[in-house]
């Protein structure tokens, strides 16, 4: 539906074209202030469970040294950790020191 709908507004080879996933920052988010956030993460998790998370811990290390890039297996790992506190543990609030949604107008309620 969305193709159809731009069909007049784009070029055919960009509206026509595949689906394309988008790049995140991960290889340089988790060198910076994220890393220590990533670290207390895996230190606390408890899907232990389902994963290796002390092999996750030295992947990160690793890829704070340089050593290797390892942001996409780390950042997979550090998405299920953040799923299981979140739906399995209940340990994090997702909402909590959040701002609620801005109803927008005219929208229906």
């Amino acid at each position: 539906m969305l193709r159809a709908a731009v069909a007049g507004l784009l070029p055919a080879p960009v509206a026509q074209r595949r689906k394309l996933g988008f790049a995140t920052p991960a290889r340089v988010w988790l060198r910076g202030d994220i890393g220590d956030w990533a670290h207390e993460l895996l230190s606390r998790s408890a899907a232990g469970a389902h994963l290796d998370l002390a092999y996750a811990r030295s992947l990160l290390v690793a890829h704070q040294r340089g050593e290797a890039d390892h942001s996409r297996k780390v950042w997979t790992v550090l998405m299920f950790c953040l799923w299981h506190a979140i739906f399995v543990e209940r340990s994090i609030d997702p909402f909590a020191g959040t701002a609620r949604p801005v109803p927008v107008a005219g929208a229906a309620r």
